[in-house]
């Protein structure tokens, strides 16, 4: 009788220092999971939902549920949020936050990237102010591709900090990206764009976004939405022209153009002060290596270098 007295006590109290054990690691745990240094890992995964608890996090209370849960709770807390629910702060003029730029001047929010040695704004701009246009004069399309402004507007219309890129800079955009051969096919965003059998793939590799603007004529009139893009730069020739830069839904090409001021084309911004102008350029200041001018409609004999061995084969449009 004595014996089995003597074997329950010890049983009990073997228990009793076997709970008070796994207490004590449980409460460690939570310490260390409360520091940020604490067994953190360094890289911390997409998804914070499948985040792993630390190593040697509540690994002496596996069973109770409502440490690891904490655990869990703790750790996602010491993670930075993602850039989908990211707070936007209210920068200075021009200024990045978490890959976004806010325009002071309406509030509104771009998606910023980095190509070569460039930041460009992801969206087309969507200021409003005289000489700028929605497609078809619905205010739809603003919202989706950006205005569409006449030169003499697109020279103004960037915000502090940020500027309308000169014919140099869309030069280094389209070496940046694979050249001009294929910067268009990498440049354009992967929707909106009209889908043909010739159509080319549009994978949007460097996250710039080009979209298929189309364009506002000289007579006021509207064409190419879903099938071309534009974009103006800061540069003038001797002829009155400017050098603009294009994208179309059939060809992988960075296309470089010659246009009038009254067109209305969309403006894209690059970061940074104006480079300094000496006026209005020669067209032979506009030659650069394994970079040509095209014509539009493209056809199928329209060379993609300047050698003119390569073809585009596409149908006219």
């Amino acid at each position: 009788m004595n014996n089995n007295r003597l074997l329950s006590f010890a049983c009990a109290s073997f228990a009793f220092i076997l709970a008070s054990a796994m207490l004590d690691a449980c409460s460690s745990a939570r310490n260390m999971s409360s520091d940020s240094s604490a067994a953190i890992p360094t890289t911390v995964p997409e998804s914070h939902s499948s985040a792993a608890i630390p190593d040697g996090a509540c690994a002496a209370c596996i069973a109770d549920t409502a440490c690891i849960e904490q655990s869990r709770s703790e750790q996602r807390r010491s993670m930075p949020e993602s850039d989908s629910s990211a707070v936007i702060p209210d920068p200075v003029p021009g200024s990045a936050s978490a890959g976004f730029s806010r325009d002071i001047r309406d509030g509104q929010v771009y998606k910023i990237v980095t190509i070569g040695d460039q930041v460009w704004m992801v969206k087309n701009l969507n200021y409003e102010m005289a000489g700028s246009y929605c497609y078809s004069n619905n205010a739809s399309n603003c919202m989706r591709y950006g205005r569409l402004y006449t030169w003499n507007a697109a020279m103004n219309a960037c915000p502090d900090g940020w500027h309308l890129p000169t014919y140099d800079e869309l030069v280094s955009l389209i070496e940046n990206a694979s050249g001009q051969f294929l910067a268009g096919g990498v440049l354009k965003s992967r929707d909106g764009w009209k889908r043909c059998r010739q159509c080319d793939v549009a994978d949007d590799m460097y996250s710039f976004s080009a979209f298929p603007t189309g364009i506002m004529n000289e007579d006021g009139s509207f064409d190419k939405i879903f099938e071309y893009g534009f974009l103006w730069s800061a540069t003038e020739t001797e002829s009155n022209q400017i050098p603009y830069m294009g994208f179309s839904n059939i060809s992988s090409v960075a296309m470089l153009l010659l246009g009038n001021k009254n067109k209305g084309l969309s403006v894209r911004c690059v970061k940074g002060k104006s480079p300094k102008s000496d006026g209005p350029v020669k067209m032979n200041d506009l030659d650069r290596p394994e970079i040509k001018f095209y014509d539009l409609p493209l056809t199928a004999n329209t060379p993609t270098l300047n050698d003119g061995k390569s073809k585009i084969w596409l149908d006219e449009l």
